[in-house]
């Protein structure tokens, strides 16, 4: 399940908001978050159990576009709570180094790019919000 599909699913149905509510909080269109939700709900039928997290990531944390939801997560806990790629990787069960993600530097920015687009993970144990 992508990251995006994982989001969509606990907001709406954890959080029980609407897709309209959803595309505004992540910028993305209401198309995009109804195809997130339908492929999620494909993939899991239950309703996620979340349980209590250690790190909190803000929904404003999404709306860059320049980042997909991976790049965004990976972004915000190294910048916010300081965790290096590797216990980043341990948390978000996928291999962040070299092999796994491209550092760039863009207009003093570092972004993170995906070199595998099918990257999948488990976020439904942590709360975002």
């Amino acid at each position: 399940m992508s990251s995006l599909e994982i989001i969509t699913k606990y907001l709406k149905e954890n959080l029980e908001l609407k897709n309209k509510e959803i595309a505004s909080l992540t910028k993305r269109s209401v198309k995009t978050i109804y195809q997130a939700y339908s492929s999620a709900n494909e993939k899991a039928r239950n309703k996620f159990e979340i349980r209590e997290a250690k790190y909190y990531i803000p929904a404003s944390a999404l709306t860059n576009r320049k980042f997909g939801v991976l790049e965004s997560v990976a972004k915000y806990l190294k910048e916010n709570y300081e965790l290096n790629y590797s216990e980043i990787g341990r948390l978000l069960e996928r291999d962040l180094g070299r092999s796994g993600l491209l550092t760039l530097e863009d207009e003093r920015e570092e972004c993170w790019i995906r070199k595998n687009k099918k990257l999948n993970f488990n976020l439904s144990t942590y709360n975002f919000f």
